[in-house]
């Protein structure tokens, strides 16, 4: 009876090993097998999708960042335009304001076409995309001028907008010095022709 034990608890921790061993078999028989194809598939879904949504954020990003450069480039023009008009304008001998005429030269200012040209050039040209336009108004009084620039969207939006009121100085010092206004208050198609006066020379 004794020996009939032993050997059925022998029997029974061989069946063990041999079930652990099987056992052991299939897991690593399992883990050596690889991906299905439906996870493959999956695998790639979500890869794509993931850099679809990048590439997205990355064009909106994009097209933020180019529209606010159009716009500062924008502010950066009209502000310009108006210090250089201001300044040129301080000291003018003779000022007459006139609708635009064509040639525009030398000692001129023009807005006309939804664009402003100083000096016959047209100052936006480089700071501007093609599909903005300027509108310039304009008003004033005899010694004085109130300047509004205006940078429109395709869709006639304004973008931005900037203004400024200057005296012409040497105008104000000689009272037989007039702006000489031949366009309505608030006109947005007008053109100056400005005179600087002859820089003194004292004689010998």
């Amino acid at each position: 009876m004794k020996n009939k034990a032993v050997s059925e608890n022998k029997n029974q921790v061989e069946s063990k090993k041999k079930s652990q061993a099987e056992s052991k078999y299939k897991s690593q028989a399992v883990s050596k097998k690889g991906f299905t194809l439906v996870e493959i598939i999956v695998a790639l879904m979500l890869v794509s999708l993931t850099a679809i949504a990048a590439t997205a954020l990355i064009r909106t990003t994009m097209v933020v960042f180019y529209k606010n450069e159009d716009l500062n480039n924008a502010k950066l023009a009209a502000q310009r335009a108006l210090e250089y008009i201001s300044d040129t304008l301080y000291s003018a001998d003779t000022v007459t304001i006139s609708p635009p005429t064509e040639p525009s030269g030398k000692n001129s200012i023009k807005a006309s076409g939804g664009k402003l040209y100083l000096d016959g050039q047209d100052w936006f040209c480089d700071s501007i995309p093609a599909a903005k336009t300027i509108r310039s108004t304009i008003m004033g009084t005899s010694k004085v001028i109130m300047l509004a620039i205006d940078v429109l969207n395709s869709d006639g939006t304004v973008c931005y907008s900037c203004e400024k009121t200057f005296t012409l100085n040497n105008m104000k010092l000689k009272e037989d010095k007039n702006i000489l206004w031949n366009v309505e208050q608030g006109a947005t198609e007008w053109q100056i022709v400005y005179a600087n006066p002859e820089p003194y020379s004292a004689e010998l």
